[in-house]
């Protein structure tokens, strides 16, 4: 929610500073037309573009105040009393060393896989005491063979040689019901065991999304800053041209278009960036590895480093 609060504030800031840029242009075209110099239909073109890109900025007002109701809430606030500052995408800043590839054993500081890890323990556990308990359950002491003497009281429960039987046979009689809870627990286990693999593929699956994305997001962001600089110096340029008279209106209408249509796409391309570099992050745990991740890092560069100076 911050990083989207960021985009849709800087997408307002660009809206309003072309909005700025075409209020001016058309100062100049009505001094023009009252001038002669120009036609109506340029002057209503150009009211019309102001208006439109005015236009604009109500969805994104909308949007904003809707995102920082959501993150009072968040930080248990009511909208109208959290005091939340202003955040801009030029007050975000990615990690100085944002890695491409992970080790795999980040990942198991996931909450779900060290669920699911405990889980399995218990099935696992769960068998052998199923097991466990189809073993007589009796205690073994020094006058474990005595008998009575006395012919009557052999077969009494006071026997110690034949109480020592009933138990041994014990196990034996409910041998069915022993073996169906031994099975059941195995059934747990190898239930268990098909969650945890599940878990954790879909654990690799969804920092492999995210890898990708990072990698997609760089080079797209790369590619829209040059597109943008590129619309801004194109429309200085139209701006200029045009007020010499050397370029049709329909030009410079366009080159306004082109540059809010790339600057657009640049914050939102950043914004995108920005949520998917905290996607990895959640999806490798949380702050929980943040440390270690970094170490990684460290490691993995400082390895790149000694090979390029051992090839070198």
């Amino acid at each position: 929610m911050a990083i989207r609060e960021a985009s849709l504030r800087s997408q307002i800031q660009v809206t309003q500073d072309l909005i700025r840029a075409q209020e001016k242009q058309l100062q100049i075209l009505q001094t023009q037309f009252k001038a002669g110099s120009v036609s109506e239909i340029e002057v209503l073109t150009q009211e019309t573009l102001v208006n439109q890109t005015k236009a604009t900025l109500p969805p994104l007002a909308t949007s904003l105040a809707q995102t920082r109701h959501t993150l009072a809430t968040l930080i248990g606030d009511l909208p109208t009393e959290a005091d939340i500052p202003s955040l801009y995408l030029t007050d975000i800043h990615l990690p100085a060393e944002l890695p491409l590839t992970v080790p795999s054993s980040l990942i198991r500081h996931r909450p779900d896989i060290k669920a699911a890890e405990a889980l399995l323990r218990e099935a696992n556990a769960q068998i052998g005491i199923a097991q466990g308990n189809m073993f007589p359950q009796l205690t073994l002491t020094g006058s474990v063979g005595d008998i009575s003497n006395k012919y009557h009281n052999l077969f009494t429960s006071s026997s110690n040689v034949w109480s020592i039987a009933s138990q041994l046979l014990q196990p034996i009689f409910q041998g069915g019901t022993l073996l169906a809870k031994e099975k059941a627990a195995s059934a747990g286990y190898d239930k268990m065991f098909a969650q945890y693999r599940q878990t954790v593929l879909h654990a690799f699956q969804e920092v492999a999304d995210v890898l990708h994305a990072l990698v997609e997001d760089a080079n797209r962001c790369k590619f829209l800053a040059k597109a943008e600089k590129s619309a801004r110096h194109s429309l200085t340029i139209s701006q200029k041209q045009y007020q010499l008279g050397a370029i049709a209106f329909s030009t410079l209408l366009t080159a306004e278009r082109y540059y809010l249509q790339t600057s657009i796409s640049r914050i939102q391309a950043e914004a995108a960036r920005y949520a998917d570099t905290a996607a990895l992050f959640q999806a490798l745990g949380g702050d929980c590895f943040a440390l270690e991740l970094e170490q990684q890092t460290q490691e993995i560069n400082s390895e790149k480093s000694a090979s390029k100076e051992n090839a070198s």
